[in-house]
Parts: structure tokens; sequence; C-alpha cells
């Protein structure tokens, strides 16, 4: 046998695909095609039509034709056991006979029937070598994507070591240099100075005292005024809670944005501790992370909570995530707010005693701390 197309079509003959086996021009393919048609008998029950020159083995398809334009000197039989495989490749990789979904399969569809038929003679094939042909994967490439995947884990984990490695030397050294100054109630200043990778000016960070409230009865918890926090840089250790956010381009157009918190006090308790990052075009990725995030569309920014930050619980948290863009400076300035229960310098109301002095009086008291202004910028 020599076939010499494999076709689909309407029934008016115009093709949705077709394969051609031998040296055939498209014209030549188009004009059988059209023609195919007008051969079949009305009424017919026969599956194939001669012409003087070729032969129509065909089969219908819903509201289409599938056909195999073969020599007359081929052997009907073997064609039409052919015709019956294209026919079942076609229903086993297209959910219906419809002209759309040939079209979205025509190129799956066209690697099959090459499985069928090379150079115009029947391969010894049946429709389930021909799925695992075309669902083959070569194991050599899956272990070197298994490699390259390993190594570029291995790669960015190392970048995060060093990261934070520099990041805690730094901050040591900020420490010491800390060490020197002092601070008073009512007024202070205190230093700090940038993460790695950013080279930015210290600025300095204006300190009010905490406000205690005394009453005669028990006060409902943060009411009264609190201490107000200055402008940061990109890293801050205001109230010993360190917010460290640092972006690292990964070099194929991404940037791996890593932001971490630490409650160093134990006298403080955070509440509702909101970070927010702005972000550049596009939707992040995000990785582990404490509490939980959202991203607010109206300002392009995410929003990352936690709840409760205190010495038993969440004391420290982190987030990563991989966005599109290298430029590191989209990335701030970072806001950070939250309520803070307790006392900075641990200063307390002992008693309470009325003006003539002569009796004490039952009270409470709440101390409190709101971030006024907090970025790192």
């Amino acid at each position: 046998m020599v076939v010499l197309a494999a076709s689909i079509c309407t029934k008016s003959g115009k093709p949705i695909i077709s394969r051609q086996f031998r040296e055939m021009p498209r014209s030549r393919i188009e004009s059988l095609l059209t023609s195919f048609p007008k051969l079949i008998p009305v009424n017919s029950q026969h599956t194939s039509v001669e012409t003087p020159d070729v032969r129509y083995v065909y089969q219908p398809l819903e509201d289409l034709y599938i056909l195999l334009i073969t020599n007359k000197a081929s052997n009907i039989l073997q064609d039409i056991d052919t015709l019956h495989l294209f026919a079942r490749v076609v229903s086993d990789m297209c959910r219906s006979a419809e002209e759309k979904e040939i079209y979205r399969n025509s190129f799956e569809l066209l690697g099959a029937f090459d499985e069928i038929v090379s150079l115009g003679y029947r391969e010894q094939v049946n429709l389930m070598q021909i799925r695992s042909v075309l669902e083959m994967e070569s194991h050599e490439e899956k272990i070197q994507e298994i490699i390259a995947r390993n190594k570029e884990a291995e790669a960015k984990e190392e970048l995060k070591r060093r990261a934070k490695q520099m990041e805690m030397q730094r901050r040591e050294q900020t420490r010491r240099q800390q060490g020197g100054m002092s601070s008073n109630i009512g007024g202070g200043m205190s230093g700090y100075s940038s993460i790695p990778r950013f080279d930015i000016p210290v600025q300095e960070v204006s300190r009010a005292a905490p406000t205690t409230t005394v009453s005669a009865t028990k006060a409902p918890a943060f009411k009264g005024s609190g201490m107000k926090l200055g402008k940061k840089t990109k890293q801050g250790d205001l109230l010993d809670a360190l917010v460290n956010c640092w972006p690292t381009p990964t070099g194929d157009g991404t940037t791996e944005v890593n932001i971490e918190y630490e409650l160093e006090s134990d006298k403080l308790t955070l509440h509702d501790l909101t970070i927010t990052i702005p972000l550049p075009d596009g939707f992040p990725t995000v990785g582990t992370h404490t509490g939980s995030y959202h991203i607010d569309s109206t300002s392009n920014a995410l929003v990352w909570t936690v709840p409760l930050v205190s010495p038993s619980q969440a004391k420290s948290g982190s987030m990563e995530f991989t966005i599109e863009g290298e430029d590191t400076s989209a990335f701030f300035p970072v806001k950070v707010d939250f309520a803070a229960e307790g006392s900075l310098v641990g200063v307390g109301v002992d008693r309470v005693l009325r003006s003539d002095g002569e009796e004490e009086v039952i009270f409470s008291q709440d101390a409190t701390c709101i971030t006024e202004e907090y970025t790192i910028v």
C-alpha cells in the first residue's frame, strides 16, 4: 500500500489538517479534497471511492470526514485498517470531533500521523505505542534538569547564608558602637546602621518617654499617649525590635526579597505588627512566612501581618518572596506599624496616695507604645 495523504476535512471538502507522505504540491491536495465530496454516492454504505488516479478511503467523523488518499494499487483492506487507527488516534487526542478542537490539537495530530505512516507506508504500531512515543521523555534530560535545579537552589541558599552572616556582623558592630551612647527618659538619641548591600547614611531616631497612665479605677488597655518612632534605614533596633529587609537580584530578571523581624526585649509585647513592602510591577511568589499577608492593589504593596509578637510567641519571624524586576530601590520605603504593651525603661507606679497622704488609692496602669511614623528607607 502507498498512502499519499491523510486528511481531516469538512463535508464540503475544506481541509482542516492534511499530511502528505509523498511529494505533492499543495494545489494538488486541495483539488483532490475539494472534489472528494462530489464523488460520494448518495445513501452509499461504502467507505471508499475511486477516480482514475487515486482512491479515497474515508470515515465520517461527526460533521467531518477523516480520509486517506492512496494509489489504486493499494490493498483496500490494509487501507481500511490504517484508517481506523487514524480515527482512534483522533478520538484519543481530541475531546470532540469539532473543527476548533482539531485546530487546537493539530500539531500533536500531525505528529501522530507521522508515527502511523512513513514515506507512504504503514508502520507496525498500535494506539498505545503511538501514545507512548508522543509522551516519551528523555531520562538523561530529566537528570540534567534536576542537577540544574539543585545547583540553582544551592547557589541561592549560599547567597542567603552569606547575606545573613554579613548582616549579623554589622548588627554586632552597631551594638558595640551604641554601647557608649546613653539615653535619658524624656529625650535621647539612638543610632543604628544599614544592613548589608546598602550604603545609606545613618539617620537619627528621636525618642520620647513612654507615658504611664494612672487612674482611680481600672482603665482599658492601650490608652494614653505613646512613644513616637522616627524614620529608619534598612535595619532598625529601636525598642529592641529589629526589622531587616534586603532584596537580592538573582540574575535571571527577578529579585528575591528576605524580610525578618526579631523582638529582643523581654519587656514588650507587640500587637498587630504590620510590615508594608512596596512592590514593582508584577505579582510576587511568596515562600515560607510567619503570620499572614495580602496584596494591597491600591498602593501596589505586600502587607505582612503578625497578630502577636511576644517573648513567648512569634518572637521572631521571616518572609521570603520572589518577583520580576531587579531594581532593589523599588522595595523601599518599608513601613512598620504596631502597638506595644509594656514599659520600655522598666519604670512603673508602685502606689498611689491621696493628696492628704493618708489613704492609698486602688489604681491600674497601662504602659503602651505606638508608632506614629516608622519607615525603613
